[in-house]
């Protein structure tokens, strides 16, 4: 599922660069999508009133801020797990504490600009440099914990799929056949990583030759943590949102995946205005665009915006007070 730690012939067996006509194409998609979530935002705002979102961000309750605190405490513990495992499967050990800083100053940033992979990992590339872990080990973290990301996400949808029935048909339509279907899809999909990983099921030689997988308690410990991390980002937004509790818990969870993969392939920074739209349509009916906006400033507040302002001192401090160590052969 991810890449790690390359031995030369690994380097060899690497796919070639992508060709310039593949690259000008990707680039051109992109633009595209950007520009079509743009025009989606610019819409979605004209109808919104200002006045009231602040009205709405003026009386988010002190225990729904409270708790919001708790919980992002809690998403940037369980993020710090996903470069434990990394390093483990790398073969580097380090000081938790040191993990702990690392993790939180790449997933602040990343989560601030909207790109774990690339902000966050050039961070986590940097810092675990600075400890003496080589280049390309450190590849293989990042490429890691990008997929220790993704890895929760098949049994969300899946039980999300099977308990938020009602909320898919009611915003997208979805027939319970439908619902179903993709939540049976993403369980498949998991059984088989795990299956690959658990009874070491033999890889195609292409793919052996790129991947190093992960041992079966690893993998297992992947899915684990990053579906509770991402129910727990599901739960900052639903303790937040008034009325939430009209849609469900699954609700929230699925309409926020959904939202956020949006804001992902929209390429806007952090998703700003694209998840927002897409959550309100999504709850269209149930919950006013302006308390979704609403929470969501809060949401941004407390998971971005605080993070950041603490990250970029503590950062710079780690930077001024910890010496280089040369790399390890």
């Amino acid at each position: 599922m991810q890449s790690s730690q390359q031995t030369p012939s690994d380097e060899a067996a690497s796919p070639a660069p992508p060709r310039p006509l593949r690259r000008i194409l990707s680039w051109a998609f992109g633009l595209v999508v950007a520009y079509v979530a743009f025009l989606v935002v610019l819409r979605f705002a004209h109808d919104l009133s200002l006045p009231q979102i602040l009205n709405s961000v003026r009386h988010t309750p002190p225990l729904a801020i409270a708790g919001g605190v708790a919980l992002v405490l809690s998403s940037f513990g369980l993020l710090s797990l996903y470069d434990l495992l990394a390093l483990r499967h790398a073969g580097q050990q380090l000081p938790y504490r040191k993990i702990l800083l690392i993790s939180f100053l790449s997933f602040a940033l990343g989560n601030a600009v909207g790109s774990n992979m690339v902000a966050g990992g050039a961070v986590r590339f940097h810092l675990y440099g600075r400890l003496g872990i080589p280049s390309r080990t450190r590849l293989g973290i990042i490429g890691f914990v990008a997929a220790t990301t993704s890895s929760g996400l098949l049994i969300l949808i899946a039980v999300a799929g099977l308990l938020a029935q009602h909320f898919l048909q009611q915003a997208l339509h979805i027939p319970p056949w439908g619902s179903t279907t993709i939540a049976l899809v993403s369980l498949l999909l998991l059984i088989g990583y795990l299956g690959v990983t658990l009874r070491n099921w033999p890889l195609p030689a292409w793919l052996a030759a790129r991947l190093r997988l992960p041992s079966g308690r690893t993998a297992l410990a992947q899915v684990i943590v990053a579906s509770t991390e991402w129910m727990v980002l599901a739960g900052l937004l639903y303790i937040l949102l008034p009325g939430a509790a009209s849609v469900g818990f699954f609700g929230v969870l699925l309409a926020y995946l959904v939202a956020v993969t949006a804001g992902t392939v929209s390429h806007v920074p952090a998703g700003l205005g694209v998840v927002e739209a897409t959550l309100s349509f999504l709850f269209h009916g149930q919950i006013a665009p302006d308390q979704v906006v609403a929470s969501m400033l809060v949401f941004r507040l407390l998971l971005h915006i605080l993070p950041l302002l603490i990250a970029l001192p503590v950062g710079a401090i780690h930077l001024l007070t910890t010496p280089r160590q040369q790399p390890v052969a």
